[in-house]
Order: C-alpha cells, then sequence, then structure tokens
C-alpha cells in the first residue's frame, strides 16, 4: 500500500538523502505540512485523511527554525511529533 506511489509506502521508513543545500528539509517540511493538514501531494495525489507526522530533526531548532517553517507551509502543528536526539518531543508552540 502506498502514501503517495511510488515514492512512500505505508508501514516502511522514508529517507531522504543528499548533500547539503539541496532541499531535503525543504521537502520533508512540504510533505510532512501536506500530510498533516491532509492536502493533497505535489503531483496532486490525494491524501486521504490527516495524518500525524513524526519530524526527526538534527541540524535546526525546532522553536525558531523548524515550527516557522511548518507554519509558513500551512501545517497542523498540533499532528506534528519532533524527534531531537534521544528523544520525541510532542511541542506547544505557546511554550516554545
Amino acid at each position: 500500500n502506498w502514501l503517495w506511489f511510488p515514492y512512500i509506502a505505508y508501514g516502511k521508513i522514508t529517507l531522504l538523502q543528499g548533500d547539503p543545500g539541496e532541499g531535503k528539509s525543504t521537502i520533508a517540511i512540504d510533505l510532512a505540512s501536506r500530510l498533516s493538514c491532509g492536502m493533497s501531494m505535489p503531483d496532486g495525489s490525494p491524501v486521504l485523511e490527516a495524518q500525524t507526522v513524526l519530524y526527526l530533526c538534527r541540524e535546526d531548532g525546532i522553536g525558531d527554525t523548524i515550527i516557522p517553517r511548518f507554519i509558513k507551509c500551512g501545517a497542523d502543528c498540533e499532528r506534528i511529533g519532533y524527534l531531537t536526539g534521544d528523544e520525541i518531543t510532542l511541542q506547544d508552540q505557546e511554550h516554545i
């Protein structure tokens, strides 16, 4: 089963790999934002319902960089969890 055929399969881990500055974070934030709101994928493929997303963030700060980028993309930030180092954090925007 596919979330976005042929790129993202249900039940599998999806990784973005590339050199610095190639847009991996931009793609990941855009896709996570679309999924959190149930918006269609970049090619118009439908997302049947809003999804909860776990975002791995090892380089940028959640409060000063990542969440503002999610907000700019129109994400439902209540549906996005953040993995930083060894702990999973569900951030409340008021406490950042």
